[in-house]
């Protein structure tokens, strides 16, 4: 192929591909300029409402088209004349917008919705109603919110004017509030009524657990454990009705009623613990002097090792050992061993002493 004819293939798949670029752009431009245009133009306007969602619509409708410059092969003449004609609509819907808030009912949407807010407060029964219509109380802010965003880019030169608006919807503003603060004392109300129960059904749960625990718990560590989950549910229930003093007293006096439980279980666990190793000590005691007088009478190494071996006296001291690693006295259980190794020590120098006698 020339460099002639490629060129001339590159121009043509260039031209196309900017038509139909161009083609598309102003087909979905068009539709939605012109869905634009004609909302506006059949909008009732008797609502404030309406004239917010115009604006707002309007707003983002010239974010677009400003966009609309940074594609590739846009065409520049038309992005022109769409923003042109949006921002005559967008000043034409705010001056109506303006002389509809001058109205004296112009806000009457909203107090009329404030009013049946405080109607339906007044039936609340619940906890998951007063959710209900917090949500909805919300929704209606965010509105506002909007509202008054609107306003404030809204072109106004009479003063009086602009203080008249902003101070109508102040007024709405601080209806809300009042709303929003007759709700939290409304739920905080259902829910101690609501809660009680399911309070008392939770509480009545983790005593149940107390009694079980202390039970089951044979050793300090096991109390150890055991109290641990029993504070963490407390701790649970403890977030559950955090806005609750009278909730909090009785989560304390049960926290401490349960430390002071497994404290007294922890020391009486100790307790035995101390009585069963200084009976095994005793035990021991006796077996190793038993010992000792068996061993005297052996008369050769063999005999002694042998003994050491196999007796069932000496089987019992190892047990007794393994007894007392086993409740955690490692300091009886090494004095012991000691004792014992003693014990066979002596036994090998009486015996050397006695051969030497002989010899």
């Amino acid at each position: 192929m020339c460099i002639r004819d490629r060129n001339k293939r590159e121009l043509s798949t260039d031209f196309w591909d900017t038509y139909y670029v161009r083609f598309f752009q102003g087909i979905m431009a068009d539709d939605k300029f012109n869905d634009l245009m004609s909302r506006i133009k059949t909008a009732r306007k008797d609502h404030i409402d309406e004239f917010v969602k115009l604006i707002a619509a309007l707003r983002v409708a010239r974010g677009e088209v400003i966009s609309l410059n940074d594609l590739r092969y846009v065409d520049e003449n038309l992005v022109n004349q769409y923003e042109e004609e949006l921002a005559v609509q967008n000043d034409k819907v705010s001056e109506q917008c303006v002389a509809f808030l001058l109205k004296d009912d112009s806000l009457s949407f909203y107090h009329e919705k404030i009013d049946g807010f405080n109607t339906s407060i007044d039936t609340i029964k619940k906890v998951v109603d007063v959710t209900t219509l917090e949500e909805d109380v919300v929704l209606t802010s965010k509105e506002l919110e909007m509202l008054i965003e609107v306003v404030s880019d809204l072109k106004i030169e009479d003063a009086t004017q602009t203080t008249k608006i902003i101070n109508n919807i102040s007024e709405i503003y601080s209806r809300f509030n009042q709303i929003s603060a007759v709700l939290k004392r409304k739920r905080k109300d259902l829910q101690l009524v609501e809660g009680e129960a399911v309070f008392h059904s939770q509480l009545r749960l983790i005593s149940q657990g107390v009694v079980n625990y202390l039970d089951i718990s044979d050793t300090s560590e096991k109390c150890e454990e055991y109290l641990s989950k029993l504070l963490i549910q407390l701790e649970e229930l403890e977030g559950k009705f955090s806005d609750f003093e009278e909730y909090l007293k009785k989560i304390s006096d049960k926290r401490e009623e349960i430390y002071n439980a497994f404290e007294s279980k922890k020391v009486y666990l100790t307790e035995q613990r101390n009585k069963k190793t200084a009976r095994l000590q005793s035990s021991a005691e006796r077996i190793i002097s038993g010992v000792a007088s068996r061993l005297s009478g052996l008369d050769s190494v063999n005999a002694i090792n042998g003994y050491m071996a196999s007796d069932l006296m000496v089987d019992k001291l190892r047990n007794i050992v393994d007894d007392l690693l086993e409740l955690g006295d490692t300091v009886k259980a090494d004095d012991i061993q000691s004792k014992l190794k003693s014990t066979k020590a002596v036994s090998y120098t009486h015996l050397r002493a006695h051969e030497t006698v002989l010899d």
